[in-house]
């Protein structure tokens, strides 16, 4: 593992420059504190993986997070947006900082479908919480 004394534009720049040899990764954003510019203990991305996998979605956070943190020093957090659940991938597009697009139809469909499914979820949530609120304990 490297030392901890990159700056923030090195850093993104050599995770940018792995992501973008890695050729099942059609998409990728870097979110959490670290995208946001704030104090950082880890670095967040999240990916979209093309075709059918070889590897479990486990399998292939790992190895990403293994090559970003030797590269970069710091303990690094992937998550396959594929699998991940859409109300965690809609803050990581809204947060995010898009490091790689080289299917920008692929992400826009898979965006808005994402953001579809988000909204017709926060209708019920707020009507669950809503009717939890005002219930008799």
């Amino acid at each position: 593992m490297q030392a901890k004394n990159n700056s923030k534009a090195k850093i993104i720049s050599k995770i940018t420059d792995y992501v973008n040899s890695v050729d099942f990764i059609t998409f990728a954003y870097i979110f959490g504190s670290f995208g946001r510019g704030e104090a950082f203990s880890d670095i967040d991305i999240g990916t979209y993986v093309k075709g059918s996998l070889t590897k479990s979605p486990l399998e292939i956070e790992f190895e990403i997070e293994d090559k970003i943190e030797d590269l970069t020093g710091y303990h690094a957090d992937v998550r396959v947006l594929n699998y991940a659940p859409a109300s965690f991938v809609f803050q990581v597009i809204k947060d995010g900082i898009l490091i790689k697009d080289v299917e920008p139809d692929i992400r826009s469909d898979f965006e808005g479908i994402v953001f579809k499914k988000t909204h017709d979820f926060i209708r019920f949530r707020n009507e669950y919480l809503g009717e939890i609120s005002n219930a008799p304990i």
